[in-house]
């Protein structure tokens, strides 16, 4: 997927990196040191667009200053195998000595090769306990993080303004990275280009009592291209809150067949128990057991992402939020997307298809459970079809639905919406105009003709009658799901892709 660089969100560095980082205590490490010159601005971290006004992207990290730009910055080298210094001309092999060692504004390089980190009594491999401190993988360097003694943890981050990038971590029986700290917010954290195989969790926040009064675990997270493969939960924000965190190109893949339910509810790709001011952008998620993305938080927005067989719902809100861009398809349980509880809702250029086919379910449910919050619910150049039932709308909640297109759904209504008496729309009830004003360009059991649904493509067949549907909404996506140009023929594809 081609994501859109934001030149603003770069704004600054330049003048970030001119400050001279202050030395470390005299005592801090026994490594040598090197100085590099200044490097030119950082090009590793190109931050999508966020079409919304539901999150406010100031709050979020920003992507780091060039590592090893300001002037006096220490830097130790690490390669496995060696007994050097710590220069680049002789690394050090001690990873965990170098690390403790680290302090702000300091750089450890680590190089190729496998890294068994803790020992047998250890609860956590690597602590980075001490901010401002970058850990990253030398250029071109590909380490690998294992348990070396029963750690059930890999990366611990507890501390303000850390940098983390560029490592794969295996084997972590419990999470291979834990984020937070026991008492007090932990600020402005970057884990970048991770890969993580196996374990209970992903990446998670440390566990804490303290209930709705508990102070935020995070404030400013950004996990940038991270790959979460075979942990039963990708993303978890447990007990929380979490606020102002921005996931971008995360790719979570369970362990699971497609579709296939786990024991419990339990086993979401990316969850928030609670928070604040989330923007999950460029996601895939498929074969968890439970839910895709499950988000308790308030000011939420999900950009550009797709959720593919899992086993219960595949987007899930509950106080509000966008959804743009977005592809929901091969889902199981009540719903496919679930937007539970009062709030304002967008759902922009998504395309739902194929959820829990060969039994009633709703495609999409908004208020089911709290039918007199109230709200908003806007449905905006999104296609729903083949779905195992209808989109179902509470009374509570203000509908608008504008320029998209239903079909195929199970029990022959398309959308249905809980007043008394009930309002149903399609070949099993009533036509579109039964909605009222609210209603307009609104395509009923017309198939939109998917390129190869079989096999998971959802891209618009030429021939298509959901081609040139669309039309702007405020704020718009400059590109579609695949990250092409948004219009390229009269108007704007429904769904998440545009053109062939």
């Amino acid at each position: 997927m081609r994501l859109v660089v934001v030149a603003p969100l770069f704004a600054g560095l330049a003048a970030a990196c001119s400050k001279s980082a202050k030395p470390a205590p005299a005592d801090a490490a026994p490594f040598a040191v090197s100085i590099l010159p200044a490097a030119p601005a950082d090009p590793r971290f190109p931050l999508a667009e966020l079409p919304t006004r539901m999150v406010d992207p100031s709050a979020f990290p920003k992507a780091p200053p060039p590592y090893a730009a300001a002037k006096g910055r220490r830097e130790v080298h690490v390669k496995a195998g060696e007994k050097g210094p710590g220069t680049a001309q002789k690394p050090s092999g001690d990873l965990r000595a170098a690390v403790e060692k680290a302090r702000k504004g300091d750089v450890v390089w680590v190089h190729d090769g496998t890294y068994k980190v803790g020992a047998s009594d250890d609860e956590f491999a690597l602590r980075l306990a001490h901010p401002g401190v970058t850990l990253a993988a030398a250029p071109g360097a590909k380490p690998v993080l294992l348990p070396g003694g029963e750690a059930g943890y890999g990366l611990s981050l507890e501390a303000d303004d850390l940098v983390v990038d560029g490592f794969s971590l295996r084997g972590f029986r419990q999470a291979s990275v834990y984020f937070g700290k026991r008492e007090g917010t932990v600020k402005n954290v970057v884990l970048a280009r991770v890969r993580i195989e196996g374990g209970i969790d992903g990446i998670r926040s440390i566990p804490r009592e303290g209930g709705d009064d508990a102070a935020p675990v995070v404030r400013g997270l950004l996990v940038f291209d991270a790959t979460i493969e075979g942990a039963q939960i990708g993303f978890n924000c447990g007990e929380g809150p979490c606020n102002d965190v921005r996931l971008e190109r995360v790719r979570v893949r369970g362990a699971r067949k497609a579709g296939e339910k786990g024991e419990g509810s339990g086993e979401d790709a990316i969850a928030f128990e609670r928070g604040d001011n989330v923007a999950i952008v460029g996601a895939e998620v498929q074969k968890v057991g439970a839910d895709g993305i499950d988000v308790k938080a308030t000011r939420v927005a999900i950009v550009a992402s797709a959720v593919r067989g899992v086993g219960r719902n595949g987007i899930k809100l509950w106080h509000g939020g966008d959804v743009v861009n977005c592809l929901v398809h091969g889902t199981g349980a009540d719903a496919a997307i679930v937007l539970d509880g009062g709030g304002d809702y967008r759902i922009l250029h998504t395309t739902v298809a194929h959820h829990a086919v060969g039994f009633d379910s709703y495609a999409l449910t908004a208020g089911y459970d709290h039918a007199d919050d109230k709200g908003t619910l806007r449905i905006v150049s999104s296609i729903f079809a083949e779905n195992g039932g209808p989109v179902w709308v509470s009374r509570g909640l203000a509908l608008e639905v504008i320029d998209s297109s239903f079909s195929g759904s199970r029990n022959k209504l398309e959308i249905v919406r809980g007043t008394e008496p009930e309002i149903t729309v399609g070949p099993g009830g009533g036509k579109p105009d039964v909605l009222g004003k609210a209603s307009r360009g609104v395509h009923i059991d017309e198939p939109p003709r998917f390129v190869d649904p079989k096999a998971g493509n959802y891209h618009l067949a030429p021939q298509s009658p959901a081609r040139d549907q669309g039309q702007p909404d405020a704020p718009y996506p400059t590109t579609d799901l695949d990250g092409r140009p948004r219009v390229q023929g009269a108007a704007a594809d429904l769904g998440c892709y545009e053109g062939g």
